[in-house]
């Protein structure tokens, strides 16, 4: 009867941890959730903290322009990726901003991130309206920006300063880059 008792003790022990355990999973999921939520709300949040300005950079438009860090005054800055619901919900708006602009395409710069082949459709919506780099999840634009989630729009000061692009419609939330869709 001794083991027994024992054995009891032990299995109620191990199955108040267990328990303890699944309330603190549960309440760590409950934040990470209401972090995801509040993601991307104004579309700058997808930038990282510490990028107050634009880094140096030099790439090239889809249709062989050459791009650099030194971008005009008030230029709206999107980055978009393919297979990703909150950028095509935000496309449009994004168009629409960028379409209204007085400096036309050259106040407009859109960032299309994704494999050749796959960002075609994205590339055709925003050419009209904006000077379009296409790269890769690393590539040079996204790094000086200091991207990690998308879509991400903001405006560039004429001092390189990073500011949080104002839309006429509220975005769409945010996805980040490990949710990134395969193609």
């Amino acid at each position: 009867m001794r083991f027994m008792d024992i054995v009891t003790v032990v299995v109620g022990l191990v199955s108040a941890v267990n328990l303890l355990l699944a309330f603190a999973i549960i309440r760590r999921l409950r934040e990470h959730t209401d972090l995801l939520a509040n993601v991307g709300g104004d579309g700058a949040s997808t930038l990282a903290p510490t990028n107050k300005y634009v880094s140096e950079f030099v790439a090239q438009t889809v249709d062989g322009q050459a791009i650099t860090s030194k971008l005009p005054a008030d230029t709206l800055v999107g980055f978009f990726t393919p297979g990703c619901q909150p950028c095509e919900e935000n496309l449009p708006t994004w168009v629409a901003a960028a379409s209204q602009r007085s400096g036309g395409r050259d106040s407009a710069l859109a960032v299309v991130v994704g494999p050749e082949g796959v960002v075609d459709d994205l590339i055709r919506t925003l050419l009209p309206v904006a000077n379009v780099v296409s790269e890769g999840p690393d590539g040079p634009v996204g790094k000086a920006f200091g991207i990690f989630g998308y879509p991400t729009t903001c405006t560039v000061g004429g001092d390189g300063a990073i500011m949080p692009a104002k839309l006429d419609s509220a975005p769409a939330p945010a996805m980040r880059r490990g949710e990134m869709a395969a193609a």
